[in-house]
């Protein structure tokens, strides 16, 4: 990075003083940089921005911040008004089942066909595994 004394004739831009962490805003034609000493190194556009930016996102955070926290609060609110009338167990149990059958998840988004059977039923077994089961009945 190239540094600049205070005081020279630069181009348009932001440049920053990395010993006093000054920052001296150029306009665009150009113009000398404004500093009693040390020197200054131009910061490119992306840096420039996130270092202009940044007392905004704190400013954003602290706003938004106690707004998220209310809304939780008035959440968990309901959440315990609505069990405590007794309602809220039979609708949660609705929602926590898989068509009464714990392990199946029926991705497809349709019922499971009672006539197929359980997942495990049709699949393929070695002929030892076969014969085991003929012998053992």
């Amino acid at each position: 990075m190239r540094r600049y004394p205070a005081g020279t004739h630069v181009r348009g831009g932001l440049y920053l003083n990395p010993l006093t962490g000054q920052v001296a805003v150029v306009p665009r034609q150009g113009g000398p940089l404004r500093g009693t000493e040390g020197f200054f190194v131009r910061l490119p556009a992306p840096p420039a921005l996130g270092l202009l930016l940044a007392p905004l996102a704190g400013a954003v955070f602290v706003i938004f911040l106690p707004l998220i926290g209310l809304g939780l609060m008035v959440g968990l609110l309901c959440r315990k008004a609505w069990a405590a009338t007794g309602m809220g167990g039979g609708l949660s149990a609705l929602f926590a089942r898989a068509h009464g059958r714990p392990g199946w998840a029926f991705l497809h988004g349709g019922r499971p066909d009672p006539a197929a059977g359980a997942p495990g039923d049709r699949a393929e077994r070695p002929a030892g595994t076969q014969q085991a089961a003929k012998e053992t009945k």
